[in-house]
């Protein structure tokens, strides 16, 4: 009985996620109430507070979906090996996730399209705040390795500076491509405009494989 319990839980806890997702998307965080989305839902306010303490949890919650996705990518053990390559996979992997999969393409959507931030909502700021420094930060130390290396990185600015016009490009495209979903396809030209602004910044890309 317990472990039903449990199993129950969960698939309540599942079903608000889903519900709140579809309703941030179509209404907004801000125009959107914890009671509307119990309604949604089929629940009642109170199995939402069980849950969730308040809607930032429920939006934090949410988020984390989307965050799992790109912790192997950002981790330290991604950086082994060859530092330019590192950071080609971690800008890639939101474009690819938002190219391929539709739940990536709903949450990047309401992340970047559907808060407005207001003083209730002040820990969703700091997590963007968060996720953003961090990011920047992974990007630089990789610039920096990448540096180390010597023979196939002589950047013609500091890593820092490198780092932020590389998150602002695909900062760019993200938000570009969720604006309305038939803007989608243009990410099939991310790859190659990373890779320019990599060589344009002084890092050598590997060479791909020879045929055959």
């Amino acid at each position: 009985m317990a472990r039903k319990t449990k199993e129950e839980a969960l698939a309540t806890r599942e079903l608000l996620l889903d519900t709140a997702e579809s309703m941030f998307l179509q209404h907004g965080l801000a125009r959107t109430s914890l009671n509307d989305i119990a309604l949604a839902a089929g629940l009642t306010r109170g199995a939402v507070y069980w849950h969730f303490e308040d809607k930032a949890a429920l939006y934090n919650a949410l988020m984390d979906r989307l965050s799992v996705h790109f912790a192997p990518a950002c981790s330290d053990a991604s950086w082994q090996g060859d530092p330019i390559e590192a950071i080609r996979r971690m800008v890639l992997l939101p474009i690819e996730l938002l190219r391929s999969d539709e739940r990536a393409q709903r949450l990047l959507t309401i992340a970047m399209h559907r808060i407005e931030f207001s003083d209730d909502l002040s820990l969703i700021w700091q997590r963007h705040v968060t996720s953003h420094s961090e990011y920047l930060e992974q990007l630089e130390k990789l610039f920096t390795a990448a540096v180390k290396d010597g023979a196939r990185c002589r950047l013609t600015m500091p890593p820092k500076a490198a780092a932020l016009g590389l998150f602002a490009m695909v900062d760019g495209l993200l938000t570009y491509a969720t604006l309305e979903h038939g803007r989608i396809p243009a990410l099939a030209q991310a790859e190659t405009l990373i890779d320019a602004y990599l060589a344009g910044v002084g890092c050598v890309l590997p060479s791909p494989p020879a045929a055959g």
